[in-house]
């Protein structure tokens, strides 16, 4: 290093798994399966249905629903949410397929660290995971190991259930 320069501390990254579970705390969703995905720009939320709508200040808006299930057996409940729109995307998919989507913009907790994330809305039902957090919302925060799964512990219940009979795809 040159006489006279500094250098800028920074943070140290946080350890993730290539799936955590995950808190989307303005939603009140709470410890949801998510897969980490470095392939993917922009993360992912999955709802069942999206309704656009002007809000009362004209401001885009979407009413999204989703189901949770509360405990591990029980019926899952249907759940609405009034969320402001950041904007319109197109998407291309991991089977390639070009779409538009809606992004709004949430706070996501991982790890202890809680920031706001752009997520765009689709139905994720065929895969596995729920929640797909893409690499904008990791950018120098955290370190990935592949090779590892739920870092950050392991939970019980699964809230957020993204199928017709709750089973899960391959993605």
């Amino acid at each position: 290093m040159a006489e006279g320069a500094f250098r800028i501390p920074t943070k140290p990254k946080i350890s993730i798994g290539w799936r955590e579970y995950v808190d989307l705390p303005d939603l009140g969703l709470e410890h949801i399966p998510s897969k980490i995905d470095t392939g993917a720009r922009t993360s992912a939320l999955h709802v069942d249905s999206i309704k656009p709508f002007k809000g009362a200040d004209c401001e885009q808006m979407v009413r999204v629903s989703f189901r949770i299930r509360h405990n591990p057996g029980e019926k899952p409940e249907k759940v609405h949410r009034d969320l402001p729109v950041s904007g319109l995307r197109k998407v291309t998919s991991s089977n390639g397929t070009r779409e538009d989507r809606w992004v709004v913009r949430t706070r996501l907790s991982l790890g202890g660290l809680s920031r706001a994330v752009n997520f765009t809305l689709t139905n994720r039902g065929s895969m596995r995971y729920p929640i797909l957090v893409g690499r904008s919302a990791m950018r120098s925060r955290y370190e990935i190991h592949p090779g590892q799964s739920f870092i950050h512990g392991t939970r019980d219940a699964e809230p957020l259930v993204h199928s017709a009979d709750g089973a899960s795809g391959d993605s």
